[in-house]
């Protein structure tokens, strides 16, 4: 089934090895006019380089559950990172502290302050 073997390629099965350039015939048959002519803008390195999978969420390339967090949660905290939440996340504690510290600043948890606000109530009752 052509289908399914189209879905295991990869770039570099793209790249005609013996007359050093795409394959227009394989570009042309997998995409539309644009996205071909699209790919024909990228500049091959040439090097024999093995295929790495690299997480765009993290600036070191690597997947933690904490950068997957912050990127699906982004629109509920729209809070800019700051030297603060920096020193938060690269401080020496343990890691639900971090995440504790981190909730309370950008104000996620349920306190009483907070509750109070959401639940539009006049004033606050004494402790």
């Amino acid at each position: 089934d052509s289908d399914s073997r189209n879905m295991n390629l990869k770039v570099k099965d793209l790249w005609d090895i013996e007359y050093g350039c795409w394959n227009m015939s394989l570009l042309k048959a997998l995409f539309d006019d644009h996205s071909t002519r699209q790919i024909l803008k990228i500049h091959w390195l040439g090097a024999q380089v093995d295929d790495v999978a690299i997480w765009t969420g993290s600036s070191n390339g690597k997947f933690s559950v904490k950068t997957a967090y912050l990127l699906d949660q982004r629109h509920r905290f729209n809070v800019p990172v700051t030297k603060c939440w920096r020193n938060i996340w690269t401080s020496k504690i343990h890691e639900r502290l971090k995440v504790s510290l981190w909730r309370v600043a950008a104000e996620t948890l349920p306190l009483k302050w907070g509750l109070v606000n959401q639940l539009k109530l006049l004033k606050l009752s004494p402790c």
